[in-house]
C-alpha cells in the first residue's frame, strides 16, 4: 500500500522531502504549512505536529506524530480506533537524560548559590552533597525513563522505576507496579522523577497522596504538565515532602503570570524543553516506522490506542 499523506507545520517540509526523494515506495507526500478539511481530500495520512481540532480524520489510515506525547491526538473525536498512530522519540532520551543530570548535580553541587556568592563578591565554602549514595525513582519506565535511567544508573545506588505493570526493566535495580506505592516506602528515595505518558491513570497522579508518600525529596517532573496537580506540589513543599522542585512541564503553557512557582524559592523552571523534537528525531523515527510498516511489526514508535501510549 502507498499512502496518499500531507505533511505540516514545523520539520512538514523537510518530511516532505524526505519521503519524496526516498520513500516512494511507502507514500507520497505533499506540504502545508496549516491545514483545512480540503486539503485532506484524497489523503489517508498525515505527518506533523497536532494541529487537528476542527478536522474530520475518519478517512486517515496513518498518523505520524511529531511530538512523543500523542494525548492531543487521542482525544481528536473523528480518530479511527483502527487508525495506525506512530510517535517521535529519535534521540530525545538521552537529551532528557542529560537534562535530569545537569539540574540533579546543579542541586547537589550547589552551582547557582555559588554563582550567585560571586556576583555579590562574597566567598562562602560550602559542603557538597554527592550523587554517588542517593537512591532515584523515576515514574514511568518507557523510551523516556530509560533514557533518564541510563544517564544516572552509573553514578547511582540504587534507581527503581514505577510502571503500570510492574514487570522488570533491565534499566532499573528494582520495579515498582504503581497499584503497590503506597506499601513501597517511597520516603527512602532522595530523587524522584516523573516521566509518564498522560493517561486518564495518569492525569493528577501526583497529588497530595502520592506527594504524602515522599520525605525531603528533590522532584523533577519532564513527563506531563497535567499528570501534576501544581497546588498539590506547592503543599508538598511546605510540608517536607519535598524539598525542591526542578519543573519542565505544566499544566497551562506558558506559565500564567500569576503562578506562584515564578518567585518560589524551592522551585526552578524551564520552559517545556528538556527533549525539544529536532528533525534528526523526525527522521530516525519515521524511518524505524516505515521499517515496521513494511516488516507487519508494532516496534516502540506504535501507539497503542486502547492503552494511550
Amino acid at each position: 500500500m502507498v499512502y496518499d499523506m500531507i505533511s505540516c507545520g514545523q520539520f512538514g517540509q523537510q518530511l516532505s522531502e524526505l519521503v519524496n526523494n526516498s520513500y516512494g515506495h511507502v507514500a507520497k507526500c505533499i506540504y502545508k504549512e496549516s491545514l483545512v478539511q480540503k486539503d485532506l481530500y484524497g489523503k489517508n495520512a498525515i505527518a506533523g505536529f497536532y494541529q487537528f481540532d476542527h478536522l474530520d480524520l475518519s478517512e486517515i489510515k496513518w498518523i505520524h506524530a511529531f511530538g512523543a506525547g500523542v494525548d492531543d491526538y487521542l482525544k481528536q473525536p473523528t480518530i479511527q480506533p483502527d487508525v495506525i498512530l506512530t510517535r517521535t522519540l529519535g534521540y530525545m532520551d538521552k537529551r532528557i537524560g542529560e537534562y535530569c543530570l545537569a539540574y540533579i548535580l546543579e542541586d547537589l553541587k550547589s552551582v547557582v548559590p555559588t554563582h550567585d556568592n560571586q556576583r555579590s563578591h562574597f566567598w562562602k565554602r560550602t559542603n557538597l552533597n554527592v550523587l554517588y549514595n542517593k537512591k532515584v525513582l523515576i515514574l514511568g519506565t518507557g523510551f523516556v525513563g530509560q533514557g533518564i535511567a541510563s544517564a544516572l544508573y552509573p553514578l547511582i545506588e540504587k534507581i527503581a522505576g514505577i510502571n503500570a505493570s510492574g514487570i522488570s526493566n533491565p534499566a532499573f535495580h528494582q520495579i515498582i507496579a504503581m497499584k503497590d506505592i503506597h506499601r513501597s516506602k517511597l520516603e527512602q528515595y532522595d530523587i524522584v522523577i516523573s516521566a509518564l505518558p498522560l493517561t486518564p491513570t495518569t492525569t493528577n497522579f501526583l497529588n497530595k497522596s502520592f506527594f504524602a508518600l515522599l520525605h525531603d525529596a528533590l522532584f523533577m517532573n519532564v513527563g506531563r504538565g497535567k499528570s501534576l496537580v501544581e497546588s498539590d506540589l506547592l503543599w508538598a513543599l511546605e510540608n517536607g515532602h519535598v524539598r525542591k522542585a526542578v519543573l519542565d512541564v505544566y499544566q497551562t503553557e506558558p506559565v500564567p503570570a500569576d503562578s506562584p512557582f515564578w518567585d518560589h524559592n524551592a522551585v526552578m523552571m524551564t520552559p517545556h524543553h528538556s527533549g525539544l523534537t529536532t528533525f534528526d528525531d523526525v527522521r530516525k523515527s519515521f524511518e524505524e516506522s516505515v521499517d515496521a510498516l513494511k516488516n507487519g511489526i508494532r516496534n516502540h514508535l506504535f501507539v497503542d490506542i486502547s492503552k494511550g501510549y
